[in-house]
């Protein structure tokens, strides 16, 4: 039996290295996961929740944040929203939001998505989810975090989503780079209190231009788990998860808020899925 004391590693010797080679497939595993945790650290984020996903871009292995990550930031560096503008540009729908954090500090970024040709729920769909690009994006630049969004992931053909294990570091799949369809925005790809009423807006949108829309189908209606008495299974949670466009982040940050007493280690019963459904849809 031998007695092997883990190699230490220095953080900010693994930083030297991302930033020099500008990809984390270069790490060993046990770097990945110090890498990941330094950089949850540095922003307040709880690793637990693994608010930060992989990708492959250019050819790199890199990070990117996901809804848990922007949902985190913007409750504990309190985060508001200011204002809100928002403009047709040759059949893009730009909206540009200003806003600040706790400490004072003040930005404004914007989210775009095309509209031409949209018509019905797909347009009402793509606007909001360019609100909510816009917010994710300002929130991403106000505690200085320089790594893109989920939503923008969605939009870059070339970017692939990657397996890694996080708790051991090791890449589980890497997908062949594939050209990918880019799917029409989902209600699961907006955040829910963007679907509150919208402000007041100063100057005409140009939304009245026949030339932007076209009869669109409408989007198929997708199905999930209904409630029932036993709750949901892991299976039909799962099901329900990806139907909607959820993370295990997001059910993770759902868990901790309903359950305070959990602490991630064991599953969740039939019941406590069921409740964690129900806050996810109804958030």
């Amino acid at each position: 039996m031998t007695n092997e004391i883990a190699p230490y590693r220095d953080e900010s010797a693994i930083l030297e290295r991302v930033i020099a080679l500008g990809d984390l497939s270069k790490l060993d595993p046990q770097e990945r996961i110090t890498y990941y945790r330094a950089v949850c650290e540095s922003v307040g984020l709880n690793p637990l929740t693994k608010p930060l996903d992989y990708i492959t871009l250019n050819g790199k292995l890199t990070l990117y944040a996901n809804k848990g990550a922007t949902d985190q930031i913007r409750r504990n560096r309190g985060v508001s929203i200011d204002r809100v503008e928002r403009e047709v540009v040759e059949g893009i729908y730009v909206v540009t939001v200003y806003g600040h954090d706790g400490s004072g500090r003040v930005d404004s970024d914007m989210g775009t998505v095309p509209i031409r040709g949209l018509s019905g729920d797909n347009l009402a769909n793509a606007m909001l989810k360019a609100l909510t690009k816009a917010k994710r994006r300002l929130t991403l630049s106000l505690c200085g975090l320089g790594m893109l969004d989920e939503l923008e992931v969605a939009t870059i053909p070339s970017a692939q989503r990657v397996d890694v294990d996080q708790e051991t570091g090791e890449i589980l799949r890497i997908p062949q780079t594939t050209e990918r369809r880019v799917d029409p925005p989902m209600v699961s790809d907006i955040d829910l209190e963007d679907l509150r009423p919208a402000e007041a807006v100063s100057e005409p949108l140009g939304l009245d231009d026949p030339a932007l829309f076209t009869e669109a189908a409408p989007e198929p209606i997708r199905a999930y788990p209904s409630e029932t008495a036993e709750g949901l299974t892991s299976a039909e949670f799962k099901a329900f998860l990806s139907a909607e466009g959820f993370s295990t982040g997001d059910a993770m940050n759902a868990a901790y808020r309903i359950f305070p007493s959990w602490n991630g280690k064991r599953d969740l019963t039939n019941a406590e899925r069921q409740s964690v459904r129900r806050a996810l849809v109804t958030a």
